[in-house]
């Protein structure tokens, strides 16, 4: 029972606040509450019953924070304070929200990894019941967290940013039509928010393809969408989805318009 008010109480929170910060269609904002969510529920059953339930929430904390940035535009509260500002205020606006940001992920190292993990060692130095295996997790969980800021796993983030952003993207391939068939980039604001690149939708081979680009960088990737079955295009192909879906990469930035 706790249980599921905790994952419903999360859920419900992270749902109003990933909303409001991202502009995002309803449907990937909600698979992201529900799946964050769920990590939030297992990680407190899992780490409770040895005492670790900080690191183990940390962990989810610290995976949301990589990720949720590189599948969803978060700068929603940003654009609402920067409406009419004048440049000097929007910079002071800018440095307060990088400072904050900085403060609360400072505040995550300290109180969620570095404070149990001494708290661990001094409980495991008295000789506690359990505290050897307090401290093994706790030592388990820091190493987890630096791979997680050093490798934060890109295939698992092509896999999860393609499933959220499906339903818009899908949205924005349906709503296509001829009058933008000729045009290199569709107009952004016709079609829901996506995650990268000003959201762009580069339209070629006569509206065959498109493409939907998700970095930046010397080399294009993204995902591509083909209507139908066009010739071989200038690009390599990472990952086919299937249903006309592909994570593409082309070898120069460029070639993608």
């Amino acid at each position: 029972m706790l249980a599921a008010i905790a994952f419903a109480v999360i859920a419900g929170l992270l749902y109003f606040a990933l909303s409001y910060a991202s502009g995002a269609g309803m449907a990937p904002v909600a698979i992201a509450s529900a799946i964050i969510s769920a990590a939030f529920v297992l990680a407190w059953l899992a780490s409770y019953p040895h005492r670790a339930t900080m690191i183990a929430i940390s962990l989810v904390i610290l995976a949301t924070i990589i990720y949720l940035p590189r599948i969803f535009v978060m700068d929603g509260l940003l654009l609402r304070e920067a409406s009419g500002l004048s440049g000097s205020r929007l910079r002071v606006a800018i440095g307060l929200n990088v400072g904050g940001v900085f403060i609360a992920f400072l505040g995550l190292l300290v109180f969620g990894f570095i404070l149990p993990l001494i708290m661990s060692a001094l409980a495991a130095r008295r000789g506690a019941p359990g505290s050897a295996l307090t401290l093994d997790i706790h030592v388990r969980g820091l190493l987890v967290g630096i791979i997680l800021v050093l490798f934060p796993f890109s295939s698992f983030y092509d896999e999860l940013s393609f499933a959220l952003l499906r339903p818009a993207r899908t949205a924005a391939v349906e709503a296509m039509s001829e009058i933008y068939i000729n045009t290199t980039v569709a107009p952004a604001e016709k079609f829901p928010r996506l995650a990268c690149c000003n959201n762009e939708i580069h339209v070629t081979d006569n509206g065959d393809r498109l493409y939907f680009p998700d970095r930046t960088g010397s080399a294009a990737r993204g995902v591509l969408f083909e209507r139908n079955t066009p010739p071989p295009g200038a690009f390599r192909v990472l990952r086919d989805y299937g249903e006309g879906w592909k994570l593409i990469e082309f070898e120069h930035a460029g070639t993608a318009n």
